[in-house]
């Protein structure tokens, strides 16, 4: 009768998380209160239902009852009832129920404390999260019934894997379901933001506790794990790199990365776009290590189920919900427009470049655990990855990130200064291509630079360079004038750094980042027709970008032979950050953050090749200046500074065919 009713409180669960989300996405759309208002109360009930059966299936546990298939795998009569307890998620079947009761757990927490939100928003949160119940509602009904009955019943159930005979397991699976189903909160707020398209400071405000609630606890979940497994197991090291490990690893860290942009967006409402494209991605790769764990698609001993039919369900609701979000991120994105100003040597400069470094070695720790499974899929070869690859991989981008993690709290918002005398700002790449003493038509050049070089074999190398460089006269545009003029001396001082990596043969990563403060030393002399220069002594020059960062991964491997020729094929993949660059008035243009993509296959002699550029076709302004103009259509002629832009190249695709003679 237990089960039944187990059976019977997931069916309901199932219709009420429905409900839910029809009342969650319908009522605000169409500005229905009396249904936007019903998916608290929905979720309330949905959560009661789920926990309803998740205790049936315990007390099925405790009560050692034969007739349920779940305990007969997963339990015996003479075990202790810590065992008995835990054996409730100890199996697939189990798992699944603890997954969607601390998902559908989360939503009565929305729907409960979440009343100072704006009742739409809160509403499509918790549609958002009603969707995702149905989902794996649906899929542990239809594939993974914990409830299934077992005729003529066993005298008594075969036991629980003595692996799984360990205190770590009351604790370690719940503390990671909650890290991983947190997420689908910060996921519910990023795709509630896009429905609206605005995300502002409060927006940053309200999902910084939620995702720092799932970092914290998912943190735990793995340094329990951790514990456990090397202890139980006999591993050695602190970290063993195995598949699911790496699993659980990737959505901390974009969840870490996740919780530092949404500082940025609660202070400054700058990084919108960055911090909506990391919540929906650190609840994408959850999911993504929830189909790896059970899907059989990886060996490792965490793995929970090898089933295929099982890991396709999961695959599918992947792609449902990651694909779907995506889809409207690339919709809606345009819309969540910056309106907070930051200096690049700031601590929101500090959080991007800690940003962009966990991400990069999630990007790291993703191609090695899925490199295996494609080369296997693709090209029938069965390869591992393991430590060395890591270690080599990660270490170079873990280093500077400890580094920005010391320095990044010790500078100010907004604007900070190193070392007092050098400002804020990079080097300017156009005044490095002046080799030493070259006349230029406007200037002698006087360039000193310092640095040294690291290089591991053929692995990776770190190059950093120091530098100086002086022009005698430089030319500037002048914003009163409408043109360039010539003003006086001026200096660049900055830095260059340049990280390449090839841990393993034919893949190449590389990074490079850009700095320079440049400023003029003295302004040009009064002259009758301009008796006031614009220009003053020590201003920052104009139209210097201050940081320009890229990054680039590629790989080139023999894909086969055709008529005794190896075919190699290529495939690369870069982004390109350009920082807000000084303008005249005080102004400051907007970031560039530009994609590319680039294929090709050569065959002896000829390659076809396709190459993307500005992949994701972001509108960004390939120039940006501020003057006075009467431009304007409208009869009134205001003779104040206005913004003007010249649009950037949109999405670009080329096709090449190469001939090598």
């Amino acid at each position: 009768m237990i089960p039944e009713l187990g059976h019977f409180a997931l069916a309901l669960a199932l219709a009420l998380s429905i409900a839910q989300a029809a009342c969650g996405l319908y009522g605000p759309q169409r500005g229905l209160p009396r249904l936007t208002a019903a998916a608290a109360p929905l979720a309330a009930g949905t959560l009661l239902s789920v926990t309803a059966a998740f205790f049936c299936l315990m007390w099925s546990f405790v009560v050692n009852d034969t007739t349920v298939a779940n305990v007969v795998q997963n339990s015996h009569s003479a075990k202790p009832l810590l065992y008995k307890l835990t054996g409730t998620w100890a199996s697939h079947e189990g798992s699944m129920i603890l997954w969607v009761f601390i998902l559908v757990l989360c939503g009565g927490a929305v729907a409960g404390f979440g009343r100072n939100l704006p009742s739409a928003l809160r509403a499509r949160v918790l549609a958002v999260l009603a969707l995702i119940a149905v989902g794996f509602l649906a899929f542990t009904i239809g594939t993974s019934n914990p409830f299934d009955r077992v005729w003529p019943p066993p005298l008594d159930g075969q036991g629980l894997n003595p692996v799984l005979q360990d205190p770590g397991l009351a604790f370690h699976p719940p503390l990671l379901y909650l890290g991983y189903v947190g997420y689908a909160v910060t996921f519910a707020f990023a795709v509630a933001a896009l429905i609206e398209g605005r995300v502002d400071a409060a927006w940053g405000r309200w999902v910084r506790p939620w995702a720092l609630a799932a970092w914290s606890v998912l943190t735990l979940g793995i340094a329990l794990g951790s514990w456990w497994a090397y202890y139980e197991l006999g591993w050695g090291g602190y970290w063993f790199w195995d598949p699911v490990e790496n699993a659980s690893l990737l959505p901390w860290l974009v969840g870490c990365a996740l919780l530092h942009s949404a500082i940025v967006v609660e202070k400054r409402e700058a990084l919108k776009t960055w911090t909506v494209f990391l919540a929906l991605l650190a609840f994408g790769l959850s999911l993504l290590g929830t189909f790896l764990v059970r899907s059989g698609v990886l060996n490792s001993v965490h793995a929970f189920a090898n089933d295929p039919s099982r890991g396709v369900f999961i695959l599918l609701l992947l792609m449902v919900y990651v694909g779907g979000a995506f889809a409207l991120f690339a919709w809606r994105a345009a819309a969540m427009t910056p309106t907070g100003i930051f200096a690049p040597l700031s601590r929101e400069g500090a959080l991007i470049l800690n940003n962009l470094l966990l991400c990069s070695i999630a990007a790291v720790v993703l191609v090695g655990t899925l490199y295996p499974m494609f080369a296997d899929l693709l090209f029938g070869q069965k390869i591992s990855v393991g430590p060395p690859f890591f270690n080599t991989a990660t270490l170079p981008l873990a280093v500077p990130l400890i580094g920005a993690m010391a320095v990044g709290p010790m500078l100010s918002w907004k604007r900070a200064r190193l070392l007092g005398a050098y400002g804020e700002g990079y080097r300017s790449p156009q005044a490095r291509q002046l080799e030493e003493g070259e006349s230029a038509p406007f200037a002698r050049v006087r360039s000193y630079e310092a640095g040294v070089k690291l290089v591991d074999q053929d692995r990776f190398s770190v190059t950093a360079i120091a530098y100086e460089t002086r022009l005698s006269y430089d030319l500037a545009f002048n914003a009163a004038e409408g043109s360039l003029t010539r003003i006086g001396p001026t200096t660049r001082r900055g830095l260059v750094g340049y990280l390449q990596a090839s841990p393993i043969p034919g893949f190449t990563s590389s990074v490079s980042a850009t700095f320079v403060h440049a400023t003029l030393d003295s302004p040009p002399p009064p002259t009758p027709s301009n008796p006031s220069p614009a220009f003053v002594t020590g201003q920052q020059l104009p139209f210097v970008p201050p940081v320009v960062v890229r990054g680039d991964v590629g790989y080139r491997r023999t894909l086969g032979s055709l008529v005794g020729k190896p075919i190699e094929g290529r495939a690369g993949y870069g982004v390109t950050f350009l920082s807000p660059r000084p303008l005249p008035y005080a102004q400051q243009a907007a970031a560039v953050f530009l994609a590319d993509a680039s294929l090709g296959i050569r065959r002896d002699f000829l390659e076809i090749g396709v190459d993307a550029e500005n992949l994701f076709n972001a509108q960004y302004a390939d120039t940006e200046d501020s003057f006075v103009s009467n431009w304007q259509t409208s009869s009134a002629v205001s003779f104040l500074p206005a913004r003007h832009t010249a649009a950037g190249a949109p999405l670009s695709v080329l096709a090449s065919v190469t001939l090598y003679l």
